[in-house]
């Protein structure tokens, strides 16, 4: 397992496993944490907590945040993303959206995930859904 990560950070007492589910070591025993459809959405999502605030976060983002390594941009030489720190990087990471390989929202296993940009992800889901 490894330790969670949303939005750019880990949160303690949090991990994801190999096949994506979340768990929460808050208690003293590992406890898989169930995932919930709210609202219009049909994303699973999960709720942490981290400072006495809870946030809902989709599984599929943190998912692929805490597993998948994100490409480098392409418009960006190696060389030059070298030289870049890491808040620059989370801004220009924050351009990249997650797909599903298979279009199951429900499906957040990480090989059912990849980073792509939002036009990618649009094209992707017009083709799939015509």
């Amino acid at each position: 397992m490894k330790p969670l990560v949303y939005q750019g950070r880990k949160i303690a007492n949090y991990f994801v496993d190999s096949d994506g589910n979340a768990w929460s070591t808050k208690r003293r025993e590992s406890k898989m944490i169930s995932t919930h459809v709210s609202g219009k959405s049909k994303y699973p999502h999960i709720n942490l907590y981290d400072d006495g605030l809870q946030i809902t976060a989709s599984l599929h983002r943190v998912v692929a945040e805490t597993l998948i390594k994100r490409p480098r941009p392409k418009q960006f030489r190696s060389e030059i993303w070298k030289t870049l720190n890491d808040a620059e990087k989370s801004l220009i990471y924050q351009a990249y959206e997650v797909n599903h390989i298979d279009h199951d929202v429900t499906n957040y296993h990480p090989s059912n995930l990849e980073w792509v940009s939002r036009k990618v992800n649009i094209e992707k889901r017009n083709a799939h859904y015509g």
